[in-house]
């Protein structure tokens, strides 16, 4: 996490009745929500071997799901990088650019699903780390959005991968359920990481 997310749960007076976490990972940041006393988390991560090593690190009570999340039910090709948290559903472009150091090695079938389709709307608070999918994962989520007060995201200002949302359209899109972003703070490599809140 670029933003420190104790500091903006402070500045912003968080009250997070649930998390939903998308791409997960091994679930590098679950002690960070545990520190911030969020015990209902929802993790989704699709590629198997993270996952495996998500499910091993979370506590009981917390749920874990196989799957990308985007605006369809089915299956995908996963291109898979060396270093795990680049990986996406979409095709690298200028990430191959950006990160010459990072290898798409291989791709993984991987199961897809509409976050409506998944969970209750018992959640306020998205976390989006999918690598250019968040504004796919958006369109399959419109009844889950609704009850949504902060969402901390991941955005891109280049298209790092094919097709990947632009922060301008993420904006749009957000606003949509009035949620607007207050926080941002961008790499040199055409990405970062940026907070939105329910007006």
């Amino acid at each position: 996490m670029l933003l420190n997310f104790h500091k903006l749960k402070n500045k912003y007076r968080m009250k997070v009745t649930g998390a939903i976490v998308a791409g997960a990972s091994t679930g590098q940041e679950h002690n960070t929500y545990k520190l911030a006393n969020i015990d209902k988390i929802a993790y989704f991560e699709p590629m198997k071997e993270a996952f495996k090593k998500l499910q091993e690190k979370v506590c009981s009570g917390v749920s874990v799901y196989n799957y990308a999340l985007s605006n369809f039910n089915g299956q995908s090709e996963m291109y898979i990088a060396n270093n795990q948290q680049s990986s996406s559903l979409l095709f690298p472009v200028e990430h191959l650019k950006q990160h010459p150091d990072v290898k798409f090695t291989h791709k993984e079938i991987v199961e897809v699903r509409k976050l409506d389709d998944v969970l209750d709307t018992n959640y306020n608070l998205l976390v989006m780390d999918i690598q250019g999918g968040e504004g796919n994962l958006i369109d399959g989520a419109s009844r889950t959005l609704e009850g949504i007060d902060y969402v901390y995201t991941e955005v891109n200002t280049i298209q790092l991968y094919k097709d990947c949302v632009l922060l301008p359209t993420l904006d749009e899109k957000l606003s949509k359920y009035n949620l607007k972003r207050v926080e941002l703070v961008m790499t040199g490599s055409g990405w970062g990481d940026a907070f939105y809140i329910k007006d």
